[in-house]
This record gives C-alpha cells, sequence and structure tokens, in this order.
C-alpha cells in the first residue's frame, strides 16, 4: 500500500478480517505524473506463493503483476503389477507343448461352453506357467496418461527458459508456459 487513505484502510482491514494479504507493495502504473499501486493479489497463505511482483512494459504506463503458487505434490503410494515377460518363451517348445495337449475336451457336446472355456484356458495357463513365470513388481503410485511425450517436453523447456526469465525475463518463457496449458487443454 503506497499510500494509505480512509478507503483504503478499510479494504486492507476488511481483508484481514476474513485472513487475506496484499502480495504487492510496489507501483503497478507509473506515469509521468504519479506512480499508484491499483492491481493487488490477496492470497490467504502468503507462504504458498514464493514468487510475486511486477514487471515494466515499454508499451503501457501500467505493470504486469505475476505470481506463482506453490502446490503440494501428492504423494500415491506405489501399487504392485501383476505380469509374465513372455521375451524369454521359446515360442517353439511352448508351442509344440501346446500341440501335445489332449484337446478331446473341445469336440464333446454334452459340456457347457462355460466348462469348454475353463478347461481351455486351464490348459493353456498351466503350459504358460512352465514357460514363463508370473512376475510381481512395485511401480509408481498412480498413471498420468495425459502426462505424455509431448507435455513432457514442453515441461523440459519450460523449466529450462524459466531459469532465464528469472534473471533476463524474457518473454520466450511465458509462451512456452502458454503452449503447455493450451496442449493439456486439448488433451
Amino acid at each position: 500500500m503506497l499510500k494509505a487513505d480512509a478507503h483504503c484502510i478499510k479494504l486492507f482491514n476488511i481483508c484481514e478480517l476474513f485472513g487475506y494479504w496484499q502480495l504487492l507493495n510496489n507501483p503497478t502504473r507509473i506515469s509521468d505524473s504519479s506512480f499508484t499501486l491499483i492491481d493487488h493479489i490477496f492470497v490467504n497463505r502468503t507462504e504458498d506463493f514464493p514468487l510475486f511482483g511486477s514487471i515494466s512494459l515499454c508499451s503501457s504506463d501500467h505493470n504486469l503483476i505475476y505470481c506463482a503458487h506453490r502446490s503440494k505434490k501428492q504423494v500415491f503410494p506405489p501399487r504392485t503389477i501383476i505380469f509374465r515377460n513372455l521375451k524369454s518363451v521359446d515360442e517353439d517348445k511352448f508351442s509344440h507343448d501346446l500341440k501335445s495337449l489332449d484337446w478331446g475336451f473341445m469336440t464333446s457336446t454334452y459340456v457347457s461352453s462355460d466348462d469348454l472355456y475353463t478347461k481351455y484356458s486351464n490348459n493353456v495357463l498351466l503350459t504358460l506357467n512352465r514357460h514363463s513365470k508370473i512376475v510381481k513388481r512395485k511401480v509408481k503410485g498412480k498413471n498420468s496418461p495425459w502426462l505424455n511425450n509431448h507435455v513432457l517436453k514442453l515441461c523440459k523447456s519450460r523449466d529450462l527458459l524459466k531459469k532465464d526469465f528469472v534473471g533476463l525475463k524474457i518473454r520466450t518463457f511465458g509462451m512456452i508456459t502458454n503452449l503447455l496449458v493450451i496442449s493439456l487443454i486439448m488433451n
């Protein structure tokens, strides 16, 4: 707050009453004859906004205001998946073992289709168990189907440019961030 008049004090008292705090304290509109803080960012937890401020734009007397929200990453416990590694299966031996099984039950007319399916599945699975064991493995807690290679590449590009942005304040960071947001919305 640059200049405390009655309206400003009333506004800030109301915000304080509800637990909101103003992040910015520098002027956001600078002209030849005056400078004022007319743009505000009110938050209820200032510790969640480690980066905030205003950037002077050459083409306007209004500064661009910004803030970065620190979000807490939700941690999901690992999950166990069960699968077969079929890379080590010798196809010729597996095929030979399947051919050597008794498949006579498949031509029986007195058996229900459910019983036929159960017997067929058991025969195939028993043979498969001899050739390839079931493997259990712990993996990351939650899949993120939206996190594809395109999004990962944009994130990496954005993160690299963010380092430059903090020091040099280049516009490319904003463009890459916008591309990332648009890409996520389109998916």
